[in-house]
């Protein structure tokens, strides 16, 4: 059974300052252009945020509560209990850190230190990233073949699915391979390589999708009770496709309550800002724009104070440390920052037997 948390934050990128910019600076932007082959194992826009932090690829949700009743031993209850148990001290720890940001003493990071415009709060942020470094769990199901599953694109438009698919399986930081310890499950099915390898565009067949991703939420459903006892609450999805979202409609769990993420992060795509994320698109190819093609926007940006440009240029070179693509990922990148939209969304939920 599980029920929603009442919503700690809904943090989320302000692209309407930054893209235009990003424009005119896109030698800042550089992307550790990484390969695509199978491990070991397996050969932004913004909504409204009332809470005091931006930078993520997410925003909080509310959903409505479920019942759901399923007979388990009183031994995985305990371990659920120890699950909920760190996800709760992580909620006091960030709540903290939202109340008393002027009383808190300076951050301290190895690697970075959030600070600048770019954050509504740099010690919740902070808090909260630490928080999930130290205690979040994935569990990534095991059932599957490459290569739809536990597989993807590395190298066009839709590589964020695949680099994070590939990512994600050799991870050892997050992933674990214990489903009783996870915090969430991965569903690591690929949109786009079901509809490369089995959508026939002659026969328009749009069914395969059901049969895949229904299929497979039936087998790991019945194979294990984490799907049941949730009613999928705490399970994802990530897909960069189009039809990402048609995917998750042929399972109404997956669609009204699981964890969408999906680059196709639209209203009119049925994108639930409530309690689905977003993620980058993100195409690993280089390409030049002249800015003699963009004469609007060039006007535009030459009428901004220098000051304010310069402030404007300060804040880009801090924001795209969030979206740069490291093979292997690093700490604070995209990679990071889709699991951190992930975490987010696991601690509004609550769930228990």
């Amino acid at each position: 059974m599980w029920l929603p948390k009442k919503p700690l934050w809904a943090p989320s990128l302000s692209y309407s300052i930054t893209v235009s910019v990003l424009l005119l600076v896109t030698p800042l932007l550089v992307f550790s252009l990484v390969g695509c082959t199978l491990g070991p194992q397996r050969s932004w826009f913004s909504f409204h945020s009332p809470w005091p932090w931006r930078v993520g690829f997410f925003s909080s949700y509310s959903l409505p509560a479920y019942k759901y009743g399923l007979r388990r031993s009183k031994k995985r209850d305990a371990k659920l209990k120890r699950v909920e148990a760190s996800l709760a001290g992580a909620r006091a720890l960030i709540r903290n850190a939202m109340i008393n940001q002027n009383r808190s003493s300076p951050l301290q990071d190895l690697d970075y230190i959030p600070n600048g415009d770019i954050y509504r709060n740099a010690y919740a942020f902070h808090r909260s990233y630490k928080s999930m470094e130290r205690t979040f769990k994935i569990y990534v199901y095991e059932e599957g073949e490459p290569p739809i599953f536990h597989n993807g694109p590395c190298k066009d438009i839709y590589s964020m699915e695949g680099l994070f698919l590939r990512f994600m399986e050799s991870n050892t930081h997050f992933r674990t391979h214990n489903p009783d310890l996870a915090h969430v499950y991965f569903l690591p099915f690929s949109v786009v390589m079901i509809i490369e390898t089995l959508f026939d565009p002659i026969i328009g067949d749009k069914a395969v999708l059901n049969r895949t991703v229904g299929g497979y939420v039936r087998l790991v459903s019945s194979k294990y009770p984490y799907w049941n006892r949730s009613l999928g609450a705490d399970h994802f999805m990530l897909s960069c496709h189009d039809w990402g979202p048609r995917a998750t409609r042929y399972v109404p769990q997956l669609y009204f309550t699981s964890i969408r993420v999906l680059c196709n992060a639209n209203t009119s795509e049925h994108l639930n800002p409530k309690k689905d994320a977003s993620f980058p698109e993100i195409n690993l190819k280089t390409v030049e724009v002249s800015v003699s093609d963009i004469p609007n926007l060039k006007k535009i940006l030459l009428g901004i104070p220098e000051d304010r440009y310069l402030r404007l240029r300060e804040g880009v070179k801090q924001v795209q440390r969030h979206f740069l693509v490291n093979d292997p990922p690093k700490r604070y990148d995209v990679f990071h920052m889709i699991i951190h939209s992930i975490w987010l969304r696991r601690l509004n939920v609550l769930v228990y037997s």
